[in-house]
């Protein structure tokens, strides 16, 4: 009798593929057990991955000075520079000035574009500030295309100003 090979295919499973720094990362260091590791994420899931990428990101601060990473951020190849991981020192950039926020915007959306392949199609905008607390509330509106995903999403980042 002959085996057919669809007995051993592996079964479709819904959702992605979890990144794998997410699968190697312990998240509770306290524990004596190690959790199952989950290898799939559904579309939620996925979601929250890219969030929680976006405020790494976007809180993380480049480390060289702003005349380089202007100068530097003339050529888009530039902004895959392991150096150019995050926003540059937005310490000059007043809130208030509704003027800096498309600059600022476009450097946000150089950064994501670069460094988080699992969007496109990446609009950022800043919807406020609250200059107490010297935080941004921006925006970003993509299309995840990730793993069998195309869906869009909206994040709404609080990042801090200086």
């Amino acid at each position: 009798m002959k085996k057919s090979f669809a007995q051993h295919e592996p079964k479709k499973r819904e959702g992605a593929l979890a990144p794998l720094f997410e699968r190697l990362v312990d998240f509770d260091t306290d524990a004596l057990q190690e959790p199952f590791v989950q290898k799939f994420y559904d579309s939620e899931e996925v979601k929250d991955s890219i969030e929680r990428e976006l405020l790494h990101l976007l809180g993380t601060k480049v480390k060289i000075r702003k005349e380089d990473y202007l100068a530097l951020a003339k050529d888009p190849l530039n902004y895959a520079l392991p150096f150019m991981y995050g926003t540059p020192d937005f310490s000059y950039f007043e809130g208030t000035n509704t003027e800096q926020w498309q600059p600022f915007s476009k450097y946000v959306a150089k950064a994501i574009e670069a460094f988080e392949p699992r969007l496109s199609n990446i609009g950022v905008r800043v919807i406020g500030v609250d200059n107490q607390k010297q935080f941004l509330d921006i925006e970003i509106n993509a299309m995840i295309n990730f793993c069998g995903f195309f869906e869009e999403a909206t994040f709404a980042i609080k990042m801090k100003a200086a």
